[in-house]
C-alpha cells in the first residue's frame, strides 16, 4: 500500500470523527439544521486537485481563541432565529431590520462622528493660523528672527530676572553683539510675547520644571540657577541654509505650527478632543446596541466564533485542501494543534519535541531568543500578547489575579487594581519573575486556579507533512522592540521524493492602518534583528552547528558556539535566505498592496517588490555585442498577476474588485468602540517565493467580490470561513 493511499485513509477516518464531533457541537450551539453537517459547507470552499510532482502550501490566520470574542459582526445562523435569516430582530418586539440596514447605521455613526471631529479640528487650525499671523507680526516688529533662541521667552525672562543689574547689562550686551543689527533684548520686549510653555532643550531641565511650582499665571517655572541664556551665532537662514527671507518666514510658520499642535498644552488639548468625540461615538453606538441587544444576538455570535466548533471547521478545510506545508498566524492553541494535526501526519518541530507555552515555562534569567532556540518548535510567539491578556481576563478570577500581581509589583501607580493588560505594559514585570511567578503566586492564594497552560500567547507556526518533507534546521529571528517580544521563524525542509531543499519562513507583522502602525512594520522589516539557529538540531544530530565533526554537543554548548548574528530586519533575513537557496515567505503582513496613509511613501508590498530586483539592471555585455536583457527578479509573489510593484491593481477581464483575504467588521458587541462599523476589506496575507521555485496556480480561487455592497452582505467569520481571514492556498514545484 502506497504512502498516499495510507494518508488518504487516515484523513478519511479523521474526517468522519471530526464530522461527528462538529454535529454534536452544532446541535449544542443551536445552529440551523441545514448547516449542522460539515459537508453542507463544502460547496463554497472547493480546492482543486494538486498537480503531480508539486507541493501545496496553505497560509492562514486562524483567529486566536483569545481574540475571537471581540464582537465580530456575523450573519444569523441559529435554528430558532426569531425572524428571517437575512434580518436582525429588535428589542421589545419592535420588528427587524435587514442586515444591510444595520451595517449602514453603524457606519453612518462612524462617518458622522469623524466628520464632526474633522470640522472641529479645522476650526482650531483656522484659529491657530490667526494666532500665527499675530506672532509673525510681532517677530517681524522686533527683528527676533535674526537669532535662534535656545530657550523659550518665559525661560529667558526668568533667567534675566535672576541676574544682578551688572550681569544683566553684560548679558544683554553680549546678546546684542551676537544678533548683529537687531536691538538688545530687554525685559519689556520679552514680555510683549505671548508666553508659550515650550519645554527646555534638556530632559534634566524639563524634570526640574515639572517638579517646581508655577512662578505665576501664564509663565514657566524658572530654570535652575546658573543656566546660561544661549543664542546661536547664526541666523535661521544660515543655520538651515534657507536662501530667502520669504522661505525663512514659511519655515518659521510651520515650526511654530508643529510646536503649538503637538507640544505641551496643545497635545493635551488634542487628547481631550479625541476623547470627546470617541465618547460621543460610544454613546451613539450604545444606543444602537440597545435596539438590537436581544438574547439571540449573543447566542448567534457564540455559535459562529466558539473555538471548539471553529477548530472542527478549520481541520475540515485542512483535510479538504491537503496542504503539504501549512503556515498559520494567531495560533494560541498550539499544544492542542500539535496533537490534533500530528494525528493527521503533520509536524511542527524536531522529533520528540513537545510544545511548552513560553509564559508558563520561561525562567526570568533566560532571554526570549534563547528560549526559542532550545524549544525545538518551528514557531514565532508574541510574548505577553493581547491574546494571552484577554484569555487571562476571561478565565481567571479577577481578585486572585489582582492580589497576586500586587504581591509581585506593589500597588498600581494610578489604577485601583492590576489587570493583565496593565501588568504586561509594566517593564519591571518580567524582572520580577513574569507570568511564571505570577501563576505561582495565584496558586498559593487559590489552589483551584487554572494551570498556566490553559491560556497562551498567539504565535505564527509552520507545519509540514512528515511523509512529504523531513526537517533539517530551524532558525529564529528576534524582532523585539520597545519591550514588545515578537519574532519570525524559518525551517529548512528536505523533499523526500527528490532530496531537494526549501526554506519556509513565516511571521505576523504589526497591525493598524495609521502612519505610526506602518512605521512599526517598516521597523520590523528593516530594523536591526538577531538571528540564531535552534540548538536542538545540534543535540539531535550530535554535531556542532559550526563544525563537521561527529562530536556530541549539548544545547548549552551549542548556544555559545552558534551565537546570534545581526541582520537588517525581516527583509534582510529573507534576502540572505534567498541567496542561500530556495525560500518561501508566507505571512500575515497586515498591509495591503494598495496601502496608503498620509506621509507614508513605503509599504510592505512596495519594499518587498522593489527589493526583489537585482541591483544590476541588465544581463549581458554591450561591449561584446550581446543583447542586454532584463535581470531576473530574486523573488516573486503569488499576487503579481493582480498588482504591480507599486501596489496598483492590474487591469483584468473581470469586473470584480481585486482579491481580498479579509472581509470583516466589528459589530455592536465589540469591546473596541473605535473599530465598530469599520469595514476591513483588503488583501493582507502574502506569499513570496524565490528562484528555484515555480508557482503553478492558486489551488483555491482567490476571493473576489463583485462590489463593496455585496462584500458587506458576506462578512466573515461565518460557518464556511471559521476565521476572520480567507486562506491562501497555492501549488508550487521545486525546480
Amino acid at each position: 500500500m502506497t504512502t498516499a493511499i495510507r494518508a488518504d485513509e487516515k484523513w478519511g477516518q479523521a474526517l468522519k470523527k471530526i464530522s461527528v464531533e462538529y454535529e454534536a457541537l452544532a446541535i449544542k450551539l443551536n445552529i440551523s439544521k441545514k448547516w449542522r453537517k460539515l459537508d453542507s459547507l463544502s460547496d463554497k470552499f472547493s480546492p482543486c486537485t494538486s498537480t503531480t510532482g508539486s507541493f501545496r502550501l496553505m497560509q492562514w490566520n486562524v483567529l486566536a481563541r483569545g481574540l475571537a470574542n471581540d464582537g465580530f459582526f456575523v450573519n444569523p445562523v441559529l435554528e430558532d432565529w426569531p425572524t428571517d435569516l437575512s434580518r436582525f430582530p429588535m428589542t421589545n418586539d419592535k420588528g427587524s431590520e435587514p442586515i444591510g440596514t444595520l451595517i449602514e447605521k453603524m457606519q453612518n455613526i462612524t462617518t458622522r462622528v469623524h466628520r464632526e471631529e474633522v470640522e472641529d479640528l479645522n476650526k482650531q487650525l483656522r484659529a491657530l493660523n490667526t494666532t500665527l499671523e499675530a506672532d509673525l507680526s510681532t517677530i517681524s516688529k522686533h527683528q527676533i528672527k535674526k537669532f535662534l533662541p535656545r530657550h523659550s521667552i518665559p525661560e529667558s525672562t526668568a533667567i534675566l530676572a535672576q541676574l544682578s543689574g551688572a550681569e544683566r547689562s553684560l548679558r544683554l550686551k553680549e546678546s546684542s553683539a551676537a544678533c548683529g543689527d537687531s536691538p538688545a533684548l530687554d525685559m519689556s520686549t520679552a514680555l510683549i510675547f505671548e508666553k508659550k510653555k515650550l519645554p527646555p532643550h534638556s530632559k534634566h531641565h524639563r524634570r526640574q520644571r515639572q517638579k517646581a511650582s508655577p512662578s505665576g499665571a501664564g509663565s514657566a517655572s524658572p530654570p535652575p540657577p546658573g543656566l546660561a541664556l544661549l543664542y546661536a551665532q547664526k541666523s535661521v537662514c544660515e543655520e538651515f541654509h534657507v536662501p530667502t527671507v520669504k522661505l525663512e518666514e514659511d519655515l518659521l510658520r510651520h515650526t511654530l505650527r508643529i510646536q503649538k499642535m503637538y507640544r505641551g498644552n496643545r497635545a493635551r488639548h488634542d487628547t481631550k478632543r479625541l476623547k470627546k468625540f470617541m465618547a460621543e461615538k460610544i454613546s451613539l453606538l450604545k444606543s444602537l446596541q440597545k435596539v438590537f441587544a436581544t438574547p439571540h444576538l449573543s447566542k448567534n455570535t457564540k455559535a459562529v466564533i466558539d473555538w471548539d466548533a471553529r477548530w472542527c471547521r478549520i481541520r475540515y478545510q485542512i483535510i479538504k485542501t491537503k496542504p503539504d506545508i501549512l503556515t498559520m498566524a494567531e495560533v494560541d492553541s498550539l499544544a492542542q494543534m500539535q496533537i490534533d494535526l500530528g494525528a493527521l501526519g503533520y509536524e511542527c518541530g524536531f522529533p520528540g519535541m513537545v510544545y511548552r507555552p513560553m509564559h508558563a515555562c520561561k525562567d526570568a534569567s533566560m532571554s526570549y531568543l534563547d528560549f526559542l532556540r532550545q524549544s525545538g518548535i518551528a514557531y514565532a510567539p508574541n510574548f505577553m500578547s493581547n491574546a494571552l491578556a484577554i484569555g487571562m481576563g476571561e478565565m481567571l478570577d479577577g481578585k486572585t489575579f489582582a492580589t497576586a500581581a500586587e504581591k509581585m509589583m506593589g500597588g498600581h501607580p494610578f489604577e485601583k487594581a492590576w489587570n493583565a493588560r496593565t501588568l504586561f505594559k509594566d517593564r519591571s514585570f518580567p524582572l520580577n519573575g513574569g507570568t511564571r511567578r505570577l501563576w505561582q503566586e495565584m496558586k498559593k492564594i487559590d489552589p483551584k486556579t487554572l494551570d498556566a497552560d490553559t491560556v497562551d500567547d498567539d504565535c505564527s507556526v509552520v507545519f509540514w507533512r512528515r511523509d512529504k518533507f523531513s526537517l533539517s534546521q530551524i532558525d529564529y529571528l528576534d524582532m523585539s522592540a520597545k519591550g514588545k517580544h515578537k519574532s519570525a521563524v524559518r525551517v529548512k525542509l528536505i523533499e523526500r521524493s527528490t532530496g531537494k531543499s526549501v526554506q519556509v519562513m513565516t511571521t505576523h507583522l504589526a497591525s493598524g492602518t495609521a502612519p505610526k502602525d506602518n512605521k512599526k512594520r517598516m521597523n520590523e522589516i528593516h530594523g536591526k534583528a538577531a538571528e540564531a539557529p535552534s540548538v536542538v538540531a545540534c543535540e539531535k544530530v550530535g554535531v556542532a552547528a559550526t563544525t563537521t565533526t561527529s562530536k556530541a554537543v549539548s544545547p548549552a554548548a551549542a548556544m555559545k558556539t552558534a551565537a546570534p548574528r545581526t541582520v537588517k530586519g525581516l527583509l534582510g533575513w529573507y534576502e540572505d535566505s534567498c541567496k542561500a537557496g530556495r525560500c518561501i515567505l508566507a505571512m500575515d503582513a497586515n498591509s495591503k498592496p494598495q496601502f496608503f496613509a498620509p506621509g507614508c511613501h513605503k509599504s510592505v508590498w512596495k519594499e518587498f517588490a522593489l527589493a526583489s530586483h537585482n541591483k544590476s539592471p541588465t544581463l549581458g555585455s554591450k561591449a561584446s555585442g550581446s543583447t542586454a536583457v532584463p535581470a531576473l527578479r530574486r523573488w516573486e509573489s503569488v499576487w503579481d498577476s493582480y498588482f504591480d510593484e507599486h501596489g496598483r491593481p492590474k487591469a483584468t477581464s473581470s469586473s470584480s474588485d481585486p482579491p481580498v483575504t479579509v472581509n470583516k467588521m466589528r459589530g455592536t458587541e465589540s469591546q473596541q468602540p473605535k473599530k465598530i462599523g469599520m469595514h476591513a476589506y483588503e488583501l493582507i496575507d502574502h506569499v513570496f517565493f524565490s528562484r528555484g521555485i515555480v508557482f503553478l496556480k492558486h489551488a483555491v480561487v482567490p476571493k473576489q467580490y463583485a462590489s463593496l455592497k455585496i462584500a458587506k452582505e458576506h462578512l466573515i467569520p461565518d460557518l464556511v470561513f471559521p476565521t476572520d481571514h480567507i486562506p491562501v492556498v497555492v501549488d508550487m514545484k521545486l525546480s
